[in-house]
């Protein structure tokens, strides 16, 4: 595939800003919205300059973790049917 090509779903998801990090875009670093009396509990390691990570992360995350909740209620509700039955 030649550079300048991109498939449908690359397309698709730079519609959403999956590939535009908000580190770059506003210059943001990892801890940029912690209030000062908490900074004191943060290692100093964490708050050295990393860039701040983009929200669509979290939001896939929070997606995924949905879905592993709904199929470990319903697999426990399987075997909690077998069991009674």
């Amino acid at each position: 595939m030649q550079k300048n090509q991109s498939t449908p779903v690359l397309r698709w998801l730079s519609r959403f800003g999956v590939f535009r990090t908000a580190a770059k875009a506003e210059g943001r670093l990892l801890g940029w919205n912690v209030p000062e009396e908490y900074k004191a509990h943060i290692p100093s390691h964490w708050l050295q300059g990393y860039p701040d990570t983009e929200p669509m992360y979290n939001y896939g995350l929070g997606f995924l973790y949905c879905f592993f909740f709904f199929f470990a209620i319903a697999g426990n509700g399987v075997v909690m049917w077998i069991f009674v039955s």
